[in-house]
């Protein structure tokens, strides 16, 4: 009974051998191509340059085409497949084009060629407190009335300003009074 019993203790032994040397079946090592379709990597990038020519008096030349441009990276020569002439000159295309409405119509704004964007970072940790932030917020808020166009947006932040409180406007009122509000902190 003994002999039985090592004998039967042997063979089940052997069998648990041999069934972890085994390797799996060939359909378990391979993955399965036919649920994974292939991947394929490529890339573009299209850079936008933005060019202002003007003569010897300032003024704007209009009449130029991209024949008339030679764009270089790395000393390469490189192809120009998009040409386009954006008159800039900040006057209104149209009603919906003036007041900002939400941060969606702002952003739609933004990307709009004809609109130039500005953001005026105001440092206020290199500004003092007193006399030196006062004629800063009012050259400033003299700039802002001045210097934009009724399409360009404009936004004013400081160092804590989060991005998501970050609005663009064309309300120059709106922006003076903004500025009006901007303290220094250099003691």
């Amino acid at each position: 009974m003994r002999i039985r019993l090592a004998v039967l203790l042997v063979l089940g032994l052997a069998t648990v051998a041999a069934g972890a040397r085994q390797e799996p079946p060939p359909s378990q090592n391979l993955p399965d191509t036919s649920q994974q379709p292939p991947v394929f990597r490529t890339g573009v990038s299209t850079v936008r340059v933005d060019v202002t020519v003007t003569d010897k008096a300032g003024t704007p030349v209009r009449t130029l085409t991209a024949d008339d441009f030679e764009l270089f990276e790395d000393d390469r020569p490189q192809a120009i497949t998009s040409f386009r002439l954006v008159d800039a000159t900040g006057a209104p295309t149209d009603d919906y084009s003036l007041a900002i409405r939400h941060a969606g119509h702002a952003a739609a704004e933004a990307a709009r060629d004809d609109v130039r964007v500005f953001v005026i970072f105001w440092d206020e940790y290199h500004i003092s407190e007193f006399a030196s932030s006062v004629r800063a917020r009012e050259q400033l808020k003299q700039f802002v009335m001045e210097a934009f166009g009724p399409t360009d947006l404009v936004a004013v932040v400081d160092p804590l300003t989060p991005l998501e409180s970050i609005r663009f406007t064309r309300d120059r009122r709106a922006l003076a009074e903004q500025i009006h509000a901007l303290k220094g902190r250099r003691g």
